[in-house]
C-alpha cells in the first residue's frame, strides 16, 4: 500500500491533535469551573438571605418582648424611649428583609409562606405602635391590655412560625444545592481524567507511530545510500513507490542507482569499444586517451557527488559540463539533489513547526496550571471563610442555649414569685378573717359596757332610794358607770380602728390578687419566650449543620481542583516530551547540509508561561466578614 500522506502533514496532524485535545480538556475544565462558581455564588447569596431571615426572627422576638415589658410597666404612663427605639428598629429590620424573604420563598417553591406576611406585620405594628401607647396613656383596664396582648402574640407567633419554616426550607435547599454541586464536581473530575488519559494515549501513540515510521524510513534510505555509494547496485531501493518526502528521496536515489548502473554499463561498453578500437585501429590512441579522460572526469565527478551525498551534504552540484553523451547524467544527478534538498527542507520546516506548536502548547499548559492554582487558592479562601461562618454560627447557637437557660431560670423565678404571692394572698385573707373576729369581740365588749352602764344606773337609783344608808353604794355605782362609759368609748375607738384596718386589708388583698394575676400573665409570657428561644436554638443548630455540609463540599472541590492541577502538570510533561521528540527529529534532519542553510539549527526551549496575573480576590472573605459582623453584634451586646 502506497503512503500518500507527507511527513509534514503527519507532523501537522500531531500538533493539531495535541492542540484539539488540549482545547477540549481546557474547555471541560472551564465549563465545570464556571458552573461550580455559579452554584457556590447562588448558595452564598441564599445564605446571606437566610441570615437576614434569622435577623428578622430575632427582631420579631425583641419587639414582642419590648411590648410585653411595656404592658407590665404600664403604670409609668408612657412607653420608655429605649423600648420604643427597639420596637422601631425591629419593625424596620422586618420590613427591610421582606424582599429577601420573598426571594427565598420563591426560590424554594414556597411562596405561600409569605402570603400573609404584610398583613401580620401591619397588624403587629398597629397594635404595638398605635394601640398600645393609646391604652397606656389612657390607663385602660386590664381586659383591654389582655386583648391587645393576644393580638400581639397572635401576629408575632404567625410571623415567627412562617420565618422559622422559611429558614428551615432554605437551609434544606442550600444543602441539596451543594450536594448537587459536589456530585457534578465528582462527575467532572472523572470526565476530565478520562479525557486527559485518552488525549495523552492518542497523541503519544500518534507521535510514536509517526516518529517510528519516519526514523525507520530514513534509516533504510541511509543504508540504501551507503550501498549505492559503496557500489552495491544489485538491490532495489526501498520506499521508492511512496508519494511523500521519503518516496521522493528514494526516487532520487533510484536515479543515482540507475546512473551508477549506466556508468558501469558505459564502462563495460567503453572497455569493449576500446578493445575493438585497439584491435581495429591503434592509430586512434589520442582519441581514446581523450575519451578516457572525459570518462574519468565523469566518474570522478559522480564519485565526489555520491561521497558528498553519503556524508549528508545536499549542496553539492556538478557545475562543469560533461561530454554530450554524459550531459544527461550530470543533469539528472543535479535534479535529484535539488529534489532531495527540497524534500529535506520541507521536513526541517515541518519539524520546526511541530517544535513551535509543542512549545506553545507547553506555554498554554503552564498558564492553565497557574489558573488552576489560582482557583485552588480561591477555593481555599472560600473554605476558610466558611470555617469562620461555621464558628460564628456555633457561637450564636451557644449564646442561644445560654439565653434558653436564662429564660428557664426566669420562668422558675416567675413560678416562685407566683407561689409567694399566693401565700401572701392566703395570709392576707387570714388577717382579714382575724379582723372580722376581733370586730365581733369588740362588739360584745361594747354590749357588755352598755349593760354595765345600765346596771350602774339602776344601782344609783336604788342607792338614792335608800338615802344615807346607800350613799356609799351610790358613789361606787357612779364610778362603775364612768368606767363602763370609758370602756364603751375605747371599744368604739378600737372598732373604728379595726374597721379601718379591715378595709385596708381588703384593699391589700385586692392588690395582691391583681399582682398574682399579673405574675401569672408574666409566667405565661416567659413560657412563650422560652419556646421561641428554643425554636431559635433548633434553627441555629440546623444552620450550623448546613454550613458544615457546605464546608465539606468546598473542601472536596478544593481537592478536585488540586487533582486537576496535577493532571495539567502531567499534560505539560507530555507536551515537553513531544517537544523533545521533535527536537530529536530536527537533529536527524540537521545532519544534512541544505542549500537554504537550515539543516543545523538548534532546538528552541519551551517558553515559560507568564505569572504576572494575580489571583482574583475571593468573595468568600467578604461573605464571612458580613455574616460574622451580623452575629458578632449580638455577642458584643452580650
Amino acid at each position: 500500500m502506497k503512503n500518500t500522506i507527507t511527513i509534514r502533514t503527519k507532523l501537522v496532524a500531531i500538533g493539531a491533535a495535541a492542540a484539539i485535545g488540549f482545547a477540549c480538556l481546557a474547555g471541560i475544565g472551564w465549563i465545570q469551573g464556571t458552573r461550580t462558581q455559579n452554584s457556590v455564588t447562588l448558595a452564598d447569596q441564599m445564605n446571606q438571605e437566610l441570615v437576614t431571615i434569622n435577623g428578622m426572627r430575632l427582631a420579631n422576638i425583641e419587639m414582642t418582648l419590648a411590648a410585653m415589658d411595656s404592658i407590665i410597666d404600664r403604670d409609668e404612663g408612657v412607653i420608655l424611649p429605649e423600648r420604643a427605639e427597639i420596637i422601631a428598629n425591629s419593625l424596620a429590620i422586618i420590613r427591610s428583609g421582606a424582599e429577601a424573604a420573598r426571594k427565598v420563598a420563591g426560590q424554594v417553591g414556597q411562596p405561600g409562606l409569605m402570603e400573609g406576611f404584610d398583613a401580620d406585620v401591619a397588624e403587629v405594628a398597629d397594635a404595638i405602635q398605635v394601640r398600645l401607647p393609646a391604652l397606656i396613656e389612657a390607663n385602660a383596664a386590664t381586659e383591654e391590655f389582655a386583648a391587645l396582648d393576644d393580638a400581639i402574640d397572635g401576629g408575632g407567633a404567625r410571623l415567627n412560625e412562617n420565618l422559622t419554616a422559611l429558614a428551615r426550607v432554605g437551609n434544606d435547599h442550600v444543602s441539596a444545592q451543594m450536594a448537587t454541586v459536589a456530585a457534578a464536581a465528582e462527575s467532572s473530575k472523572i470526565k476530565q481524567s478520562m479525557s486527559a488519559l485518552v488525549f495523552l494515549l492518542l497523541v503519544g501513540a500518534m507521535a510514536w507511530l509517526i516518529g517510528r515510521g519516519i526514523v525507520r524510513s530514513l534509516a533504510g534510505l541511509r543504508d540504501d545510500m551507503q550501498r549505492v555509494a559503496g557500489g552495491e547496485l544489485d538491490r532495489e531501493i526501498q520506499d521508492a513507490d511512496r508519494n511523500d518526502e521519503i518516496g521522493l528521496m528514494a526516487q532520487s536515489l533510484v536515479a543515482f542507482r540507475a546512473a551508477a548502473i549506466d556508468k558501469l554499463r558505459v564502462d563495460q561498453e567503453v572497455g569493449q569499444a576500446r578493445s575493438e578500437k585497439e584491435q581495429r585501429d591503434a592509430s586512434d590512441a589520442a582519441d581514446r586517451a581523450q575519451t578516457e579522460a572525459e570518462r574519468s572526469r565523469v566518474i570522478d565527478a559522480l564519485t565526489t557527488g555520491l561521497e558528498r551525498l553519503s556524508s549528508g551534504d545536499l549542496t553539492y552540484r556538478i557545475r562543469d559540463a560533461f561530454a554530450p553523451e554524459f550531459e544527461k547524467l550530470r543533469t539528472e544527478f543535479n535534479a535529484s539533489l535539488d529534489a532531495l534538498n527540497s524534500t529535506m527542507e520541507e521536513i526541517s520546516a515541518g519539524t520546526r513547526s511541530v517544535h513551535l506548536s509543542s512549545t506553545e502548547i507547553g506555554s498554554a499548559s503552564d498558564d492553565l496550571s497557574r489558573r488552576t492554582e489560582q482557583q485552588a487558592a480561591s477555593l481555599e479562601e472560600t473554605a476558610a471563610a466558611l470555617d469562620e461562618i461555621t464558628s460564628t454560627v456555633k457561637n450564636s447557637s451557644q449564646r442561644a442555649d445560654e439565653a434558653s437557660i436564662m429564660a428557664s431560670n426566669a420562668q422558675k423565678g416567675a413560678e416562685k414569685s407566683g407561689t409567694v404571692v399566693r401565700n401572701a394572698i392566703g395570709a392576707m385573707e387570714k388577717i382579714e378573717e382575724s379582723s372580722h373576729k376581733i370586730s365581733q369581740i369588740i362588739s360584745v365588749i361594747d354590749d357588755i359596757a352598755f349593760q354595765t352602764n345600765l346596771l350602774a344606773l339602776n344601782a344609783g337609783v336604788e342607792a338614792a332610794r335608800a338615802g344615807e344608808a346607800g350613799r356609799g353604794f351610790a358613789v361606787v355605782a357612779q364610778e362603775v358607770r364612768e368606767l363602763a362609759g370609758r370602756s364603751a368609748n375605747a371599744a368604739k375607738e378600737i372598732k373604728t380602728l379595726i374597721e379601718t384596718s379591715s378595709s385596708q386589708v381588703s384593699s391589700g388583698v385586692a392588690l395582691v390578687n391583681e399582682t398574682g394575676q399579673s405574675l401569672g400573665e408574666i409566667e405565661v409570657e416567659v413560657t412563650r419566650i422560652n419556646d421561641h428561644i428554643q425554636s431559635i436554638v433548633t434553627a441555629s443548630r440546623e444552620q450550623s449543620n448546613a454550613l458544615a455540609e457546605i464546608n465539606a463540599a468546598i473542601n472536596q472541590m478544593d481537592q478536585m481542583t488540586q487533582q486537576n492541577a496535577a493532571m495539567v502538570e502531567q499534560t505539560n510533561a507530555a507536551t515537553q516530551g513531544l517537544s523533545g521528540e521533535a527536537v530529536k527529529l530536527e537533529g536527524l534532519v540537521s545532519r544534512f547540509r541544505l542549500a537554504s542553510g537550515g539543516g543545523s539549527r538548534a532546538g528552541h526551549a519551551p517558553a515559560a508561561a507568564t505569572h504576572g496575573a494575580q489571583p482574583a480576590p475571593s468573595p468568600a472573605r467578604a461573605l464571612g466578614r458580613k455574616i460574622a459582623s451580623a452575629f458578632g453584634g449580638g455577642q458584643a451586646a452580650a
